[in-house]
């Protein structure tokens, strides 16, 4: 009988685009490799060198916790034939890979005892920080595998957190790349240009960013705060007929941003008072 592994590895589509299966905690632990195209077994063993051909998914029945490194179209298919195999799922936890599905399309494993989570890249500047939702057993097994040798950073969601992880990284990661771009232009077009152009979008972003993880109240506003309300307007109407694109950004903009920053303001000025009351 084959030795105790930790990790068993379900594959089919481009595992060669896998970030998970890139780090040598997580490769050093692989033991049997089942897919169900022929033959993929085989050419992951041998771009991995890592793990052993299984046959039949119970083949897994070796592991405590399993990988499933599948595109989400062959989710419900794998599930099924998991499912329906002979594996003892109890005590056994089963790890989607770098998907933004939810663990909820695990729920056939669970229902045969099986502990299933869900786990998807952060868009950090970081490397290898990862986002791991779903039950207890499985989020603790796969975030001491992740972090076990300090080559990642593994972070829990609470029940139902996925899809405010996802606005989150929109938020964050998607909707400012615009703006940024936008400044990119105007400073461009300002006379800036080279390295110096891009030194003072930094800057400006890491002084954002640094007010942010102080905690503390920050003026918001930039230049608002210090320009007149004329002088800000004359500014605009210059900027309405100079560039319309972006002058167009500014009028959408700016008083949706304003009125969220007053609701801010108003939520913690109300947080402020309980706290010297109490």
């Amino acid at each position: 009988m084959k030795k105790q592994q930790q990790l068993g590895l379900v594959v089919e589509g481009r595992v060669s685009e896998s970030v998970v299966l890139r780090l040598p905690s997580v490769l050093e632990q692989i033991g049997p490799i089942m897919s169900p195209v022929s033959g993929m077994a085989k050419r992951v063993v041998n771009a991995l060198h890592a793990g052993y051909i299984a046959d039949r998914y119970d083949d897994l029945q070796v592991a405590r916790t399993v990988l499933l490194c599948i595109p989400d179209r062959a989710v419900d298919r794998t599930v099924k034939q998991i499912y329906d195999s002979d594996l003892v799922l109890e005590d056994m936890a089963f790890v989607l890979c770098e998907t933004w599905l939810t663990s909820d399309v695990l729920s056939l494993l669970t229902q045969r005892g099986a502990s299933v989570a869900t786990l998807v890249e952060a868009a950090t500047a970081s490397r290898n920080w990862f986002i791991l939702e779903g039950q207890s057993l499985a989020v603790r097994r796969m975030s001491r595998i992740l972090e076990e040798k300090g080559e990642a950073r593994a972070f829990e969601l609470q029940p139902g957190g996925k899809p405010l992880y996802f606005a989150a990284e929109l938020l964050a990661a998607a909707l400012p790349l615009p703006f940024f771009l936008a400044a990119e232009e105007a400073l461009r077009a300002s006379g800036l240009s080279g390295r110096y152009l891009y030194v003072l979008l930094k800057e400006i972003g890491e002084k954002i960013l640094r007010g942010i993880l102080k905690g503390a109240r920050f003026t918001w506003g930039g230049p608002l705060n210090q320009c007149s309300p004329e002088m800000t307007q004359q500014f605009l109407k210059a900027l309405r007929e100079a560039s319309p694109d972006l002058a167009e950004i500014l009028d959408r903009q700016l008083p949706w941003a304003e009125e969220q920053m007053r609701k801010r303001e108003r939520v913690v000025g109300t947080m402020k008072k309980m706290e010297e009351r109490g």
